[in-house]
């Protein structure tokens, strides 16, 4: 290809883009309607949740609401993200329209608004009830602006499209709702690492880790150990009450001591297939005030919770503590 065809080339890209661009603008401009700068969703929809249900070709997910938190059914109601359920009500709360047009056959398909129940579907849907079961609001997501500061949405039997003041967020994966990740520390605070019978320990921050008990670790072999809990993320959650940890015999024990008093145990279970850990936390006799108010605080993310990790990281963790 010359110069000059890929000159052209070039050129008929960004066209192609600015066009796209373009229509995406023209279909969200403010075509001055009455309700310009309304709600979308009325202030008593919020009142009363007993479920919030969002529905995607990739994946549904259902919210129930608990004192401060959101419980994820689909995870054995393991607790959703704190952050992407703050960010998605208050976008939902606050979502203003800036725009309305006639809900076309065509306009549907171009903003991805066909419920994905017709299968070749693209829309998000996002269904409130409340706490007895009634559904009240019903809206189809589509495209987002290409600035993502808008987003086009429908309600299923509505024949108008609006346009929002609101990009939302919704993860593609089911397990990427939920609060993650099992650990992530900080390697410079930990001050103890026992696995099973290998004892490791140090005396400050910066200097090696000495060995007190086991066989002989090479720092190298320390860190990898470490770097694996700095962010270990799950790709499942089972409450203790429908885990049956007989099926996994195969154990290991892992302890993480931190220099403020912490104490993290985590114990493996696994058939050499599957993968599973389990959490809690102590303390050593002169902990730190705010490692007292860590554990107030975070233990019931834990407790009673088995956690599925990947299967390559599950047997790197047992065999370094297995040695």
């Amino acid at each position: 290809m010359n110069f000059t065809q890929i000159k052209f080339a070039g050129l008929l890209a960004s066209i192609t883009t600015l066009c796209a661009v373009a229509a995406l603008i023209f279909v969200s401009r403010n075509d001055h309607t009455p309700e310009n700068g309304n709600l979308y969703i009325q202030e008593e929809v919020f009142a009363n949740i007993g479920e919030i249900q969002i529905t995607s070709p990739t994946t549904q997910v259902t919210f129930s609401p608990e004192e401060h938190f959101w419980r994820l059914k689909e995870a054995d109601y393991y607790y959703a993200d704190f952050n992407l359920m703050h960010n998605l009500l208050n976008a939902l709360k606050t979502a203003r329209i800036i725009n309305k047009q006639i809900a076309s056959p065509e306009l549907i398909e171009k903003l991805n608004l066909q419920f994905f129940d017709q299968k070749q579907g693209e829309a998000t849907s996002l269904s409130i009830k409340d706490s007895e079961g009634r559904i009240v609001e019903h809206i189809l997501f589509g495209t987002s602006t290409p600035d993502k500061e808008a987003t086009f949405v429908m309600r299923p039997q509505d024949k108008s499209i609006y346009t929002i003041n609101q990009y939302i967020n919704f993860p593609k994966q089911r397990i990427s709702w939920v609060q993650q990740p099992i650990t992530a520390i900080e390697e410079s605070n930990i001050q103890q690492i026992k696995l099973n019978n290998n004892d490791y320990k140090r005396p400050d921050k910066g200097y090696p880790f000495q060995k007190r008990a086991g066989k002989n670790l090479t720092p190298i072999e320390i860190a990898q150990i470490l770097q694996i809990f700095q962010y270990l993320p799950y790709e499942k959650v089972i409450s203790a009450q429908n885990f049956d940890d007989t099926l996994y015999p195969n154990r290991a024990y892992i302890s993480l001591t931190e220099f403020d008093g912490l104490i993290r145990s985590v114990e493996i279970l696994t058939d050499n297939d599957v993968y599973w850990v389990k959490q809690t936390f102590s303390t050593t006799p002169l902990p730190t005030r705010q490692t007292n108010d860590y554990i107030k605080n975070n233990s019931f993310l834990y407790d009673g919770w088995y956690f599925q990790i990947s299967p390559i990281e599950g047997k790197r963790l047992l065999n370094y503590a297995n040695g």
